[in-house]
């Protein structure tokens, strides 16, 4: 099995990342954001002055759970944005039920250039993926 959490300069690059997408939305929605240089712990201004800290938990998408650290507390920032991801399994009707609901982006998916459905909580659907794995195994060890 291949290890499961990543080197610590690729999770550096994962997380700033994250970073740019959440700078990303403050600026589209109107607020935009001043990144922290050098002697800061955390990683942003607000516009009034907060400090604002952005992390990511990619093992949130197995797991159903996020996980907080303690150095992340030690930041003292005034607000945190965490980026919790999520795994959810659907057949093949579900998913298309899905896309046939959908909502038509009005400009188009940036520079994808493919036919694609936005679907306003999409995560209500579908099958957790760990609970679905859980459930898989059940039904494997009953058919043996």
């Amino acid at each position: 099995m291949e290890k499961l959490y990543p080197e610590f300069a690729d999770a550096l690059i994962i997380g700033k990342y994250n970073e740019r997408v959440i700078a990303h939305e403050f600026e589209f929605q109107g607020v935009p954001l001043t990144p922290t240089v050098g002697k800061d712990d955390f990683d942003f201004y607000l516009p009034d002055g907060r400090s604002l800290e952005v992390k990511i938990d990619l093992r949130s998408q197995c797991t159903g759970m996020g996980a907080v650290e303690w150095p992340t507390l030690q930041r003292n920032a005034d607000y945190y944005v965490y980026t919790l991801t999520y795994a959810r399994v659907y057949t093949h009707q579900q998913l298309q039920d899905l896309y046939l609901h959908g909502k038509k982006p009005a400009a188009g998916l940036g520079d994808l250039g493919y036919d694609a459905r936005l679907i306003r909580n999409m995560g209500k659907d579908g099958l957790p993926l760990y609970q679905f794995i859980n459930s898989f195994k059940q039904q494997s060890l009953e058919n043996i």
